[in-house]
């Protein structure tokens, strides 16, 4: 996903930074889970939760970047936007300090498949209101697969059962199901970033 969006995505799109940084993010993610599932101490354990988790915090945060753009074209917006970040991040920190001070996988459960919740919430307020104004594209189709995997492989930690042939559980289950999830997002993100700087140009040149 980094690679395509440093390759692939304009220098002057408004949000080639947060979809850079959730990059990186993601990366981190997948290591400190292969520490924490091949060297299981307290840690990765901790390491893989917390990274988990921001990883979560950041991909709200990225929905509302994306979804609401008018944070990025003023200096108000800015500061809203900057305002929100700040937020969500001192939110972020303040959950780790409750799990270190008290771990609680419950506690923490709840507030990652809230935050997971409310942006799919806000990609399909998106979602709904571009079908709505008839801007059908490619993008529309990548979000809504992203969006039913993220819920569908969330299942997967809530609704624990027996392992499947005594080898897949139901958390294995949940890490395969979040392979494509990077490259549809890529995908996305890509797509959107192309059909905005066109939407742009077309708006500039019946200015002209």
């Amino acid at each position: 996903m980094y690679k395509r969006i440093v390759r692939e995505v304009d220098e002057e799109f408004r949000i080639k930074s947060v979809w850079k940084g959730y990059g990186c993010a993601g990366m981190a993610v997948w290591i400190c889970s292969a520490l924490f599932h091949s060297r299981d101490f307290w840690l990765t354990e901790y390491l893989d939760y917390f990274a988990a988790c921001f990883l979560i915090f950041y991909a709200m945060f990225a929905g509302i970047s994306f979804v609401f753009p008018w944070l990025q074209s003023s200096y108000n917006g800015k500061k809203v936007w900057a305002a929100i970040g700040t937020s969500i991040m001192l939110f972020f920190f303040g959950h780790v300090y409750s799990l270190l001070t008290d771990f609680d996988y419950g506690h923490n459960m709840f507030y990652c498949i809230s935050a997971s919740l409310i942006t799919a919430g806000i990609y399909l307020f998106w979602f709904i209101r571009e079908v709505s104004a008839g801007r059908g594209r490619r993008s529309l189709g990548a979000l809504f697969l992203l969006i039913a995997i993220g819920l569908g492989s969330a299942l997967f930690e809530i609704l624990d059962f027996p392992p499947i042939f005594w080898t897949f559980d139901a958390h294995s289950l949940f890490h395969a199901a979040t392979i494509p999830t990077p490259l549809l997002l890529a995908e996305f993100a890509i797509l959107e970033a192309k059909y905005e700087q066109d939407l742009t140009k077309t708006r500039m040149g019946k200015e002209y």
